[in-house]
């Protein structure tokens, strides 16, 4: 088992059957953190904090939401393909507050994230010190 979920086990064996309160329930909990994953908004305005539904997501090796996840414990750095400077999180481009995640979740556009340099298309990823880093699909800056 590995999704999160209470998940009710019964076994058969010929004639003989598990039926009702003879069945086994198991809770499955999110394994370690592992890895991120984005989903960022597009287009952006340069300059400005993003807007619409920007979240960056801390998952275990089999996509569950590590809901404990702790960026003062794990800091993820934020780079981007186009030229400028990202700013507006807990640490200018570094998330590193133990509050920039709430059950497994950033939400960037809330905590402010801005990107401020060159128009165009580009992606951002996102760097723990230790996991697996994430680039987001194309998002148009304006």
């Amino acid at each position: 088992l590995y999704k999160v979920e209470s998940a009710v086990v019964a076994v058969t064996d010929g004639s003989i059957s598990a039926a009702g309160a003879d069945r086994l329930t198991v809770a499955v909990s999110a394994a370690a953190f592992n890895k991120l994953a984005v989903s960022l908004a597009s287009p952006q305005i340069n300059g400005t904090a993003f807007t619409g539904t920007n979240t960056l997501t801390a998952q275990d090796t089999y996509g569950n939401t590590v809901t404990g996840f702790n960026a003062a414990g794990n800091n993820i750095t934020v780079s981007t393909t186009l030229t400028g400077a990202i700013t507006g999180l807990s640490g200018t481009n570094i998330l590193s507050s133990a509050g920039d995640f709430s059950s497994g979740v950033a939400n960037l556009t809330s905590l402010g994230m801005i990107f401020s340099g060159t128009s165009g298309a580009g992606t951002f990823t996102f760097t723990p010190v230790s996991g697996t880093a994430v680039t987001s699909g194309s998002v148009t800056i304006n």
